[in-house]
């Protein structure tokens, strides 16, 4: 099954890239028997029939998000589901420095010449800056921040190349980049909250059920000088109809973080090397250990 967001194009280039595999037949149905499942975020692997997962060797799921797959199919699969997660890394880094930036340094045309010159604005350096997640998303925002040279507080309990971990309290901007597990489900609750400034800055392009979205209504409609940055809800798509649309210091986008001109290249890509890979090498399951969504168990507890 294809994101919403797939063109026609993409599914005949799709079809025509895995054509070039003489070993592979495409189906877009579910086969009696099959090799291979290349799967994304809105594959319900319950709904997959067991006839035809009984003799898969390989999942592809190229996406960086995994909600749909639950911890007890990863514990018990016996082939190997390799994630997506480097596909959008970079578009959803670059979304949350974006509305960082956008924030904090809105550059506005000036129709003419200001004798005051003034700009009242903080320094992203002089701001407490707190991200939530270390993987390939948190570690390139973390590099270009401190390039900058910001003070950045990571949290990450799950994450193996972190030395310390830690929440701090004061925080000017919240970045949260990390995926949803039954640990840090609506994390971003009230408590929580109380660790921001009265003017913090939110972002998440994450996943919408790390935060309590009630509490942060409340939050923000207390805070009138706080801001959120949101691309994902803990109800999508959002609705004209629910509370968070009518806040004024909320901006709202369509689940749209990780997209950008190339997506469609970049996943294409990605899968045909992964096939390529998956049908030449015979230690395949260690060359992708990084991408192992297995792996993913030793750091994280999906939900």
């Amino acid at each position: 099954m294809y994101s919403a967001y797939m063109s026609e194009e993409f599914k005949a280039e799709e079809k025509a890239m895995i054509s070039e595999f003489e070993e592979l037949q495409w189906s877009s149905d579910w086969p009696e028997t099959n090799n291979i499942l290349i799967t994304n975020s809105n594959t319900q692997i319950q709904n997959i029939p067991q006839k035809t997962l009984k003799d898969c060797k390989l999942i592809i799921h190229s996406n960086s998000g995994y909600d749909n797959f639950s911890f007890e199919f990863v514990k018990n699969a016996p082939m190997p589901i390799i994630n997506g997660n480097l596909i959008r890394a970079q578009a959803v880094s670059e979304y949350s420095l974006a509305c960082l930036f956008q924030h904090y340094c809105l550059i506005q045309d000036q129709a003419q010449w200001q004798q005051s010159r003034t700009w009242n604005r903080k320094l992203l350096n002089e701001l407490n800056i707190q991200l939530v997640g270390f993987g390939h998303i948190g570690q390139t925002v973390f590099k270009t921040l401190t390039a900058l040279g910001c003070q950045v507080s990571v949290y990450d309990p799950f994450s193996k190349t972190l030395k310390e971990s830690s929440l701090s309290n004061h925080i000017d901007v919240l970045i949260l980049c990390c995926g949803l597990n039954k640990e840090n489900l609506h994390m971003v609750d009230s408590t929580f909250l109380k660790k921001l400034n009265s003017d913090a800055l939110i972002i998440n392009g994450a996943r919408g059920k790390l935060i309590h979205e009630e509490d942060l209504i409340h939050f923000l409609k207390n805070n009138p000088h706080a801001y959120a940055y949101l691309d994902v809800f803990e109800k999508e798509p959002f609705s004209l109809n629910d509370k968070i649309v009518s806040l004024k210091n909320i901006c709202k986008t369509s689940h749209i973080a990780g997209c950008s001109q190339t997506l469609e290249k970049k996943i294409l890509d990605f899968e045909k090397q992964i096939l390529k890979d998956f049908l030449s090498h015979h230690n395949f399951a260690k060359i992708y250990q990084d991408s192992l969504l297995q792996n993913r168990l030793e750091n994280d507890v999906l939900v």
